[in-house]
Order: structure tokens, then sequence, then C-alpha cells
């Protein structure tokens, strides 16, 4: 190629013209010929040969080949798209300079993004092997995940401080681990899934200031239901879960450390969220017209389950909702107001909708104690011992207020039975909700399930 210096290499219109270079190690193509570089002009494709690096100025849209080595094209100038199609070998590819790049077939070797251009853009698409996937700040690199995990489970890294938005997740027959690189990032990053087949996504334990989003979506019949694990951490600026139509399960991994979420769920979709119980966090759950099912985090959770007629359900763990100050066994409940900060605050909560109390075994049942009333002695080992009281909530003052005027509820039960003298007495708010026949019940059973009942 050396010895082309000076060339001009002038493709057929209408054709797809093809320039071979033999010859590995470094070829400068610019847009115009000198003594030290050739130039092209209507050449759509160069293939390579072997460890090489390519130096060009496209002027349109341009596809190379690259050979069996480690191959880096440094692209100048925006004057086309060019796609790197990854050959033969697992070897790294390396795109560089200010040009706009497409990566396809990504094997093992991976990509790395040097590229300085403002506002850059990296697309990768995978073939079926693990890989390392790198861009610094400043670019937007897009990666789906293509045909990985067609034959095994394949693990996808992101590293850099790029902005990254993953498509093709749970697609595929096999899982695929997307992780977020050890070091600190400051990219946002985004990620869509297909509930097809199960996913997780592990955030780097040092994630830096950028934002995660999740858009979790059923599969194209509407009906996936395989499960996204979220391994979050609290350096991401946010977590927001945006679960889509169709069946979709999300659940958040045990080990996470992310403080608050943000799931929205407002559409037709049944959908399944479970925050582990084991970790203090604040949810805010806002549902649709579909199945909510919701698990929470240990935290003053807001949820709005949406209006509708579906049977929804809230699972609340033990530990779970702040202490509801003032109760005690064989002690008459509070008449003032009770403060509700930590609580679990409810909205749109109806005769349908279940609370499933899921670490607490009730071998009988006691009845719900109502305003003016008297909770249970604690000598009633694992009887129900719960209040609904009639009131005022308000979400300016933090409080609760029983009056027998009010439109709220708050419900109360022991979290721990008689394992305390005064027993630890835990409220869930709800929003616009009354029981004015008082047939709501706690039913005997592991777990107790807080039941409504219309009238």
């Amino acid at each position: 190629m050396a010895a082309t210096a000076g060339t001009t290499f002038i493709g057929n219109a209408g054709l797809v013209d093809v320039l071979a270079i033999s010859d590995a190690g470094t070829v400068t193509v610019g847009s115009t010929a000198s003594s030290t570089q050739a130039a092209i002009s209507g050449i759509e494709r160069i293939t390579l040969f072997g460890a090489s690096t390519l130096n060009v100025t496209p002027s349109a849209a341009l596809l190379v080949t690259t050979g069996n080595g480690a191959t880096t094209v440094s692209g100048t100038g925006t004057g086309g798209l060019i796609t790197v199609a990854d050959g033969a070998g697992n070897n790294l590819v390396t795109v560089d300079g200010t040009s706009n790049f497409a990566v396809t077939g990504v094997t093992a070797g991976g990509v790395t993004s040097t590229q300085t251009g403002t506002g850059a853009t990296l697309s990768t698409t995978l073939a079926d092997n693990d890989a390392t996937i790198t861009a610094p700040v400043g670019v937007t690199a897009t990666v789906n995940t293509g045909t990985a995990g067609t034959a095994l489970t394949r693990t996808v890294t992101l590293a850099g401080n790029a902005d990254f938005v993953v498509t093709g997740l749970g697609v595929t027959a096999n899982t695929v681990t997307l992780t977020e690189a050890a070091a600190v990032r400051t990219g946002t990053l985004t990620v869509t899934t297909v509930d097809t087949v199960a996913t997780t996504i592990t955030q780097a334990a040092s994630a830096g200031s950028g934002a995660f989003v999740l858009n979790a979506n059923g599969d194209s019949a509407g009906t996936g239901t395989a499960v996204v694990t979220v391994v979050a951490v609290a350096g991401h600026a946010s977590q927001t879960i945006n679960l889509g139509t169709g069946g979709t399960a999300v659940t958040i991994g045990s080990t996470s450390t992310a403080t608050s979420y943000s799931v929205n769920a407002a559409n037709s979709g049944s959908h399944t969220y479970i925050n582990s119980s084991t970790t203090s966090s604040v949810d805010t759950y806002t549902g649709g017209t579909g199945v909510d099912n919701v698990t929470t985090g240990l935290g003053g959770d807001v949820i709005n389950l949406g209006v509708d007629t579906s049977a929804d359900i809230v699972n609340i763990a033990a530990g779970d909702t702040a202490i509801a100050l003032g109760f005690a066994h064989s002690t008459a409940v509070p008449t003032t107001a009770i403060t509700t900060v930590g609580m679990d605050v409810i909205t749109n909560f109806g005769t349908q909708d279940t609370i499933v109390l899921t670490s607490m075994n009730y071998t009988s049942a006691g009845a719900v104690v109502r305003n003016g009333g008297t909770m249970l002695a604690g000598s009633a080992a694992n009887t129900t011992n719960t209040a609904l009281l009639l009131g005022i909530y308000s979400s300016t003052s933090n409080t609760f207020t029983p009056s027998l005027t009010g439109t709220d509820s708050l419900f109360v039960f022991d979290s721990d039975g008689i394992a305390s003298a005064a027993g630890t007495f835990r409220g869930i708010v709800l929003v616009g909700y009354t029981d004015p026949l008082q047939n709501d019940s706690v039913t005997s059973a592991n777990p107790g399930i807080f039941t409504p009942t219309a009238g």
C-alpha cells in the first residue's frame, strides 16, 4: 500500500466497490492523495488482513472488515459513518478519532473507543461471546447484545465514562449478565430488556454520578414473565425502573445499596416488583390498570396502585414500615395525632386488593381493633394483633389523626407477636380507604393477609 501513496482509488457509481489492503501494519487513506497517503472516492468497503491500523477520512458511509488480528480504525471528520465488521479471531477492535462508528459481530476481543469527537457515537452489536465495551466520557455508546447467549450464558461488561444505552437483553435463548466495570463510572446507563429469558444487571460497586434507567418490557406476545435482576448501587444519581406492558418482573438484588427507586408501571400490564426485604431504601411505585404485585424495601415507601379493579398485592416484611407510636399490648389505641414518618403510604387501595404480612405466622385470628378499642394482650401467642383506625392523613405534617369522620385509614400490625412485652407495632397509611361496616379482617395463616371486604 505504501507504493500507492499519491494515488486516488475511484469506485464505480452504483456499484459496491471494495479496496483490499493486504499488508498488515499502518495504512492512511485520506480524502485527497499526497506523498504520504492514498485517497479514496466512491469506495464503499475496505478489507483488512492481519493486525492493522487504518487511518481514514470518510466522505460517505464506509464499511471496514477486520483481519485476523487486533485492529485500530481512526476516523477523521463526520463525513460518513464508519462501520467495522469484526472478522476472524477474538481480537480487540479499537476505534479512534472524531468520526462516528458502528462495530458489528463483536467478538471476545471486545471494543475500545478512544474517540474524541464532540457528541461522538459508537454502536456495537455482539456475536455469541463474552465481551467488554469501553468508551470514554463524551461518547454515547449503544450496545446491542445481538446473538450473545445463544449457546451459553454470556457476560457483557461496560467500562469507561460514556453514556451507555443497552438493548437486546432477554431476547436470546440463554441468560445474559450485564455488568459495569468496577472502576468509577460517571456516565449514565439505560437498559431495555425483553422479558423472554432471565437477565441480570450488576452495577459497578463504585458507580459515579450517572443515572440508571431500566425499561423492562414484556415479549412480543405480551406474555413475558422472565425476571430481570438488578444489583443496584448508591453511587448512581438515581434508579428509575419502567415496567412495560405484558408480563414484566423485576427483582432488586439483596446486595444492593441504592437508597431509593422510582418504579413506573402506569399501564395495563401485569407487573411484579420485588425489592430486597433486608435492604433499606425508599420505593416510589406507580401502578396502572393491570395487576401490581409489589414488595418494597425497608423504608417509608410510597405506593400508588392505580385506579383499577385488578387484585393488587402489597407484600410487607416484618421490618418494613415505621413503628406506630402509642400502640402496645392491652393498651387503648391512640386518639391523637400519630407520626407517619417512615411509614409506607398506599394510595388507591381497594376492596379487591390485599396486604400480605410476609414473615408473620398467625395460627389464630384476633379481631381487628377499631377507633376507641384496646389492643390484644401480649399472651395471645401467634394471634393476629392488628388495628384499622379511621382518620385523617396529612402528607404535609406527616401525621395520621384518628377521627370517625376521616376518609383515610391506618392499618397497624404487631410485627413480632409476643417477642417483646409491649409488642412492635408498625403502621401503613391507606389514603382514601375506609371500612365503614368494619368487615375487614386478617386471616390466620402463614403469612397473615389483610383482606378488605366490600361495604
